[in-house]
């Protein structure tokens, strides 16, 4: 699923772009992995998180 979500976080910016916030900011990396995964699986784990490109998340 981490493979998934690099090749998104490529797709929205550069190539290359996931694994360098990946490296760049981990925690961040993390947060915003689960969030793609539980998006994935059809559950979250806020309801008003969503997930943006950048590594940010946006409260509704």
């Amino acid at each position: 699923m981490e493979t998934a979500f690099l090749e998104y976080l490529d797709g929205l910016y550069w190539e290359g772009y996931g694994e360098e916030f990946r490296e760049e900011n981990p925690g961040e990396f993390q947060v915003q992995l689960t969030a793609f995964i539980c998006e994935y699986a059809g559950t979250t784990t806020n309801s008003n998180t969503k997930i943006k490109g950048n590594g940010t998340q946006h409260q509704l």
